[in-house]
């Protein structure tokens, strides 16, 4: 599933002109992003859909099913996050838990998450990556590209996510196929035996893998 748009509240009083509106540029972003299909937030009005500048990717993926879900986002969305979780007085690693869980509720409930949960989710993600060393790592003129969040669940119930962070030139999300290598990829060095994933994970009984993502 893409989630394409800035965070904001929707507007629940869309006229019917506004959505055929929303469902073009939605056409119009579907086209950038093969494979993808493409959601605007309601909040955004005709007139300053300015999809340019969401130039952030954010990806969500549970590696037990290989649930995904993702968004784009203006780069200003890291710094707004990271203040909303920090007016509600969250710790770095409160946010942390809470992106885990919200991750693992979105996967359990597929295509039944709503927009609000969506939104939500994406948004503590976005205030968790802030607060690791990977996000750290990147300068801040460079933070433009995409940003994938792997949450493992361990056979004890626990969810341990990892960031990654990879410059690519798509105009638009990333090929799922690409992704998935990606994911894979990431998945089969944090499972070797001395990282520090791995050592998470043998303390939560080991990790629930999907079929796909096994090498």
């Amino acid at each position: 599933m893409g989630f394409y748009g800035g965070y904001g509240k929707p507007d629940v009083h869309e006229r019917q002109s506004v959505k055929q509106e929303k469902s073009f540029f939605e056409t119009m972003a579907g086209t950038l992003s093969p494979g993808w299909t493409v959601k605007l937030q309601s909040h955004l009005q005709p007139g300053v859909m300015d999809l340019g500048r969401f130039q952030v990717r954010l990806y969500l993926v549970d590696t037990s099913n290989g649930w995904t879900a993702a968004a784009a986002m203006a780069p200003g969305g890291f710094e707004e996050a990271h203040q909303n979780v920090a007016a509600a007085g969250l710790t770095s690693t409160a946010v942390l838990d809470a992106a885990g869980q919200a991750i693992a509720q979105l996967s359990r409930r597929q295509a039944g998450a709503g927009d609000a949960e969506l939104q939500q989710g994406f948004q503590l993600v976005a205030a968790a990556l802030t607060g690791t060393q990977t996000f750290k790592a990147v300068p801040p003129d460079q933070r433009n590209g995409h940003w994938l969040y792997l949450a493992y669940r361990g056979h004890d119930a626990s969810t341990i996510c990892r960031p990654v962070f990879f410059g690519a030139q798509e105009t638009g999300f990333c090929a799922p196929d690409v992704l998935t290598q990606m994911a894979r990829q990431v998945i089969a060095h944090d499972l070797r035996p001395g990282t520090s994933v791995s050592d998470q994970l043998r303390k939560a009984g080991g990790a629930i893998i999907a079929p796909g993502y096994r090498v």
